[in-house]
């Protein structure tokens, strides 16, 4: 038992040290989500939780709106998938306009009725199915979603960061590619957001030169 770790919980809130970039080591204690900074946790936190869920992002997008998910400490084992298996609509709103794309985060919404439009629910070869089926830690299959292109962006904005917590957790580096966001931009498109200098594009769903990565996503319970 961790008088630590009892302590803070008893307060009735979720651990959270701040640091300056905004990323965190996420984990679950007693059915409660905590995340505290990578220092923290070599330091203190490892030595008595057996497993972490992955790295928490605390980020504020453009339109000033706050955000805070936990970002998967594995993808695809390094490989790369289409969004789906033909060009068919995945039962989302579309949209067209990149600016407005990037504002999207109902990843959670939108990965659930893509699932469910496409049925998806034991598919792991593609990306919806892959996010939906992902688990790691201590958060089952089916918590976890394809991120919208908002909270992609997120990501490709706070690269640094969470890279310095996948390193130093003894995981990979986010890939410099392109990764596969839940946001449709038509039936046949969808958005997709590089990690090199996040620029985002729309392309073709299903083609065999439209294989890219996904990294799953989910949210943090505070």
């Amino acid at each position: 038992m961790s008088i630590v770790l009892d302590h803070f919980l008893a307060s009735g809130r979720n651990k959270l040290i701040p640091t300056e970039n905004g990323a965190y080591v996420a984990f679950t204690y007693k059915e409660k989500q905590c995340a505290v900074s990578l220092d923290e946790w070599k330091n203190t936190w490892s030595k008595q939780v057996d497993t972490y869920d992955g790295v928490l992002l605390k980020a504020t997008a453009s339109d000033n709106t706050e955000h805070m998910f936990i970002v998967a400490p594995t993808q695809a084992s390094g490989t790369l998938i289409l969004w789906h298996s033909s060009s068919i609509a995945g039962g989302t709103e579309y949209i067209t306009d990149s600016s407005k794309a990037k504002l999207d985060f109902d990843g959670y919404n939108k990965t659930q009725t893509i699932i469910k439009t496409l049925s998806q629910e034991s598919t792991t070869s593609y990306a919806p199915g892959y996010c939906y089926n992902y688990s790691y830690g201590n958060i089952p299959a089916h918590s976890w979603y394809l991120p919208a292109l908002g909270e992609v962006d997120l990501i490709w904005q706070n690269k640094s960061a969470i890279n310095t917590v996948l390193t130093g957790l003894g995981q990979s580096s986010l890939t410099e590619d392109r990764y596969w966001s839940s946001t449709e931009y038509s039936s046949d498109y969808a958005w997709r957001e590089y990690m090199t200098d996040g620029h985002p594009t729309n392309g073709p769903k299903s083609e065999d030169s439209y294989y890219f990565y996904a990294r799953a996503c989910t949210a943090f319970n505070s």
